[in-house]
């Protein structure tokens, strides 16, 4: 696959990063409040796992909502010369296929809340996860349009790695918020 050289710019938030042993602290500090997250490194696994997410409390997800609205996807200066580089790689021994976003559903789920508090958080505040996943399915479908203009012709292939194979949504959930999402992703 080819990936878009592309940035994730945002004038509403400051991440700061403290780090202990394996352990790594995120700070996102905003002017409506400060969200935080702790990852450990696990070097036997070598990868990150997350120990503490964004959103812990109800007013959490008003800061998550007021980051993501400020998130601007820009692509790299001389992106299309490096996309071309990429391309070249490629050549004929495959499928070019370009990266997107994912459904905002698995974005909050694997990302920014605990899952099992999601589930409980989803029955108690329903009316703000789906006002907080609306906003972010229309920011993602501006950021995959702007994918979409810059992809080369050569490109066939959209990609938005979901993984809602897994087990964290129901059939019903999944119907309900990644379905519409898709449908909204490929218009």
């Amino acid at each position: 696959g080819v990936g878009y050289p592309n940035e994730h710019v945002n004038k509403r938030v400051n991440i700061r990063t403290e780090t202990d042993g394996n352990f790594t602290k995120n700070y996102y500090e905003t002017d409506i409040g400060v969200l935080t997250d702790l990852a450990e490194l696990s070097p036997s696994a070598k990868t990150t796992f997350r120990k503490e997410f964004l959103v812990k409390t109800k007013d959490d997800y008003k800061i998550l909502k007021y980051i993501k609205e400020g998130e601007q996807y820009k692509f790299k200066d001389g992106a299309d010369k490096i996309i071309e580089e990429r391309l070249k790689i490629v050549g004929n021994d495959g499928i070019t296929m370009t990266h997107s976003v994912c459904s905002p559903i698995m974005d909050v789920l694997r990302v920014y809340v605990n899952p099992e508090q999601f589930y409980y958080d989803l029955f108690d505040y329903k009316d703000i996860i789906d006002d907080l996943l609306a906003m972010m399915l229309e920011k993602y479908a501006e950021c995959t349009e702007e994918i979409v203009k810059h992809m080369p012709k050569s490109s066939k292939i959209v990609v938005c790695w979901d993984d809602s194979d897994s087990l964290l949504l129901s059939p019903q959930l999944f119907k309900e918020y990644v379905v519409p999402a898709w449908n909204r992703l490929a218009d």
